[in-house]
């Protein structure tokens, strides 16, 4: 929502492919090799050790606790870089690049005549439901929010 919020009508496309493209290249790609080295250097003892030709958890690993605590909360502190930035263009739009109120003129671009929210809010005529003649009709005006 952000990326479309940040660019042009015409743009929105290409924009949401490339933010994604970037999202997979920079994040899933090398995110578990450095996540792993992470872990390696804070928390040295939580390998697995071949033991009789079985892999356990190392014992020692307890000793790492605070190591392993570090490395979860980097991780997870690393998130919130996302949330701002997800979050900037919705409170500056303008400053990015888009007109804050650019929907209004999005139904000519499409080739409306007459925007959509405005022909749902006509004035519409329905069978009158207190009128004694069958054939008589009301007028209300639909709901428009």
């Amino acid at each position: 929502m952000a990326v479309m919020a940040s660019v042009p009508n015409e743009m929105r496309s290409s924009a949401v492919a490339l933010n994604i493209l970037i999202m997979h290249v920079l994040g899933d790609v090398p995110s578990p090799v450095v996540i792993g080295m992470l872990k390696d250097h804070l928390a040295p003892r939580c390998n697995t050790r071949n033991i009789n030709g079985n892999l356990i958890l190392n014992p020692d690993c307890v000793k790492d606790v605070w190591g392993l605590r570090i490395t979860l909360v980097m991780c997870l502190s690393w998130m919130l870089w996302t949330v701002i930035f997800w979050t900037l263009p919705l409170i500056f739009p303008e400053s990015l690049g888009k007109p804050l109120k650019d929907e209004k003129n999005m139904d000519k671009a499409m080739g409306f005549e007459t925007p959509l929210l405005e022909t749902a809010c006509t004035t519409n005529t329905r069978p009158s439901e207190t009128s004694g003649t069958s054939g008589s009709l009301t007028e209300y005006s639909s709901p428009c929010y």
